[in-house]
């Protein structure tokens, strides 16, 4: 099992309960995302915390982390094998994992991500990688 982890911010802007989000320089939305609404009068939506279309800029961060790779084929030869306890415990295992090390990376990169940079480490020192376009550090002049 290997955990992975991958985000990228997007130039986003919101319309109801839909949130749009662009590629760098697209006048046009790449993807546009729908979210429900709490129920009752007061109900929030996802969409709430985005700046709406005509609005001031506005950025959105995906995050995507995975510890899958392998365990769909590893959890099956164990089915195969009637072992249906390890088969359930490695998809577990790889769910408890994946959120772990989500965790792990939002406490050690969560803090940059309103800036709009893109880091790295470089002999064990934080170091901007790249300002994200449209972002507040790509506005103050961040270079790399």
């Amino acid at each position: 099992m290997r955990a992975r982890a991958v985000y990228r911010f997007f130039r986003a802007e919101s319309e109801g309960n839909a949130v749009r989000l662009f590629e760098p320089g697209a006048s046009d939305a790449a993807v546009e995302l729908s979210f429900q609404r709490q129920p009752g009068p007061e109900g929030l939506c996802l969409a709430d915390f985005v700046s709406p279309v005509g609005g001031a800029p506005d950025s959105l961060c995906l995050f995507l982390t995975t510890a899958g790779e392998g365990v769909r084929e590893r959890a099956e030869a164990y089915k195969e094998r009637g072992d249906y306890l390890k088969s359930h415990l490695i998809q577990a295992l790889a769910l408890e994992t994946a959120e772990a090390f989500a965790e792990l990376q939002e406490s050690t990169s969560g803090e940059f991500g309103g800036l709009g940079i893109e880091v790295g480490t470089e002999d064990g020192f934080v170091k901007v990688v790249s300002p994200i376009e449209d972002t507040p550090a790509a506005r103050a002049g961040v270079d790399a």
